[in-house]
Order: C-alpha cells, then structure tokens, then sequence
C-alpha cells in the first residue's frame, strides 16, 4: 500500500441491537480466552467483499461498480444463527456467528459485486463466500485452543434476523488499539430509496 490508499471492504452493515446481543452473549468469554482479540460491538459486520489496498483516486469509480451491482438485486431476510470457527481443522484462529437463512441471496450478491470490481481490477476471489461476522481473533503469539466449549455453549443460538436493504463501501484506519472503520457510502439495493 501507498500512502494514498485506503484499506477497503463492502459489508452488510448489521443493526446495533443484534451486535449489542451477540457482544454482550459472548463479553462473559472473554476472560477466560486470553489469547483472543476481540472485535468491538460497533464493528461487527458481514464481510461481502474485501478490497485491501486501493488508490483513494479510484474510490468513486469502485462505488459506482457496487452500485451496479447492488441494481441486480432486491432486499432480503438474513438470519444470524450459531457460532463455529475458521479453520473448521487445525488449530482454530478465528471465532464467527454465522449467517443462516439469506446465505444464498448473499453468496449471489457478494458473487455480482465480484464480478464487477473484477471489471475494475480488484482482484476476484477465489474461495467460496462465508456468510460470518467474525467475533474474535488470535493474537500472532496464541491459538484458540479447546474452542470446543465455546462453539458448543452457542451454537444452536438463533441471534435473530434483519433485511438486507444495502451494501456499504467501507474504509478500515488500523491503528494500535486496533482497526476502526468509516463508511465511505451507503449502497441501496434495487428498489430502496436512497
């Protein structure tokens, strides 16, 4: 990265009452994974796309490639359900909820909005969409060991469900107390008012 780019990613932003439940079901945790760094309530979300490093000049061309694609689709119902972590074998190093009903509507559009900033040289993925907000992750110097109890406390929990209705072009500031994002536009999918 240059000094005239930005950390970038497209999300689905996740309504505050549904970060504050999964936050404060899993804060009681805390303590007993020291070895976790945790992700702030504030900056839970559903990774659609992950951009890295862009030249800041080409943002406005990169939104308006989302917005293309957010034109092919309509709003739909996306249910939070469980927990699990990445890799399913091996030694686990991030902690996730996952998304249940609404994977296929978010595989589609995370597909579409691929597709276009792939017109626009962002790299295309090659590894198949993870619907997940991820809660926590490992140290550099630790593993999440016998995440067993963890994953097994909630994963038949039903967080709740919430309508997908746009997409966010976002910007990630690292810094030491960790990342903070900004939302650098808002994204109505097909048919919502802006």
């Amino acid at each position: 990265m240059t000094a005239d780019d930005i950390r970038a990613f497209v999300a689905v932003e996740v309504p505050a009452d549904l970060r504050e439940l999964i936050w404060s079901a899993f804060s009681a945790e805390h303590a007993g994974y020291p070895g976790l760094r945790w992700v702030p309530p504030e900056n839970l979300h559903l990774t659609v796309k992950f951009l890295g490093g862009v030249p800041r000049p080409r943002v406005p061309e990169l939104i308006r490639a989302v917005e293309r694609a957010c034109s092919e689709h309509t709003p739909f119902s996306v249910s939070l359900r469980g927990a699990g972590v990445f890799p399913p074998r091996g030694l686990p190093r991030v902690l996730w909820v996952g998304a249940a009903d609404g994977t296929a509507q978010l595989a589609a559009l995370a597909g579409t909005v691929d597709r276009y900033l792939g017109k626009r040289g962002i790299e295309r993925e090659r590894r198949p969409f993870s619907a997940h907000l991820t809660l926590a992750r490992c140290r550099r110097d630790g593993v999440l060991l016998d995440a067993g109890p963890l994953v097994s406390r909630f994963q038949e929990c039903e967080w709740g469900n919430f309508e997908v209705q746009a997409l966010s072009f976002m910007q990630s500031h690292l810094g030491p107390a960790g990342a903070r994002y900004e939302r650098l536009a808002a994204i109505p999918l097909a048919g919502v008012e802006g």
